[in-house]
């Protein structure tokens, strides 16, 4: 796979199922380091994420030196802004781990937003019996629907899948009428779900 494709394009397996298999190690041996609980994993795709208890630790392919991550999570802590601090283990080559430890320290908007379009948009979930946002705000104990930043995050991730996906579509002929889907939606054109890959 070409490295100037976007993440979307470059699933965690890089084509080769043992891939899962690394991730998995790799995310029990972080969280033996760390001291977490076990590592559960939730859901593989562009990155392998696993529930350690109350942490979560996400194995992910390489995009951009570590480093950055970790520089810019010390600059917002300097500034004062709540965000999570990468730890990324560099022993190993690919897939890399990163641990997301201060993840509750910002707004409940953004444990919010991912999942409050995650039915409407996306055909692999809207075909399930429920509605994992409502599940999910019920167990959060509120819902944002109507809270005007958490829509507008909902939103701009959608933004961010179509760009990723029609950046994609430029390398990749075979994402193409998937972009279209996407791009189609913010025209008012297309409503059909989305297809994740």
């Amino acid at each position: 796979m070409p490295a100037e494709l976007p993440l979307v394009a470059s699933p965690i397996t890089g084509g080769d199922p043992r891939g899962v298999d690394s991730a998995d190690a790799l995310a029990r041996l972080v969280a033996k380091e760390l001291g977490l609980d076990h590592p559960a994993r939730e859901r593989v795709s562009m990155n392998a994420v696993y529930r350690c208890g109350t942490a979560v630790i996400r194995v992910s392919r390489p995009t951009v030196d570590p480093i950055v991550a970790i520089d810019t999570a010390h600059f917002l802590l300097d500034k004062r802004i709540p965000t999570a601090v990468p730890f990324v283990d560099r022993s190993f080559h690919d897939p890399h781990i990163d641990h997301w430890d201060l993840l509750s320290s910002s707004s409940v908007v953004w444990d919010h937003a991912p999942l409050m379009r995650w039915t409407s948009r996306w055909s692999e979930r809207s075909s399930k019996v429920s509605d994992p946002y409502l599940e999910f705000s019920e167990g959060y104990g509120t819902s944002l629907i109507d809270d005007p930043l958490a829509e507008a995050l909902a939103e701009l991730r959608l933004l961010v899948a179509t760009l990723m996906r029609a950046k994609s579509a430029m390398n990749d002929p075979t994402g193409r009428a998937e972009a279209a889907k996407r791009l189609g939606y913010w025209t008012g054109e297309d409503d059909r779900p989305w297809n994740a890959v």
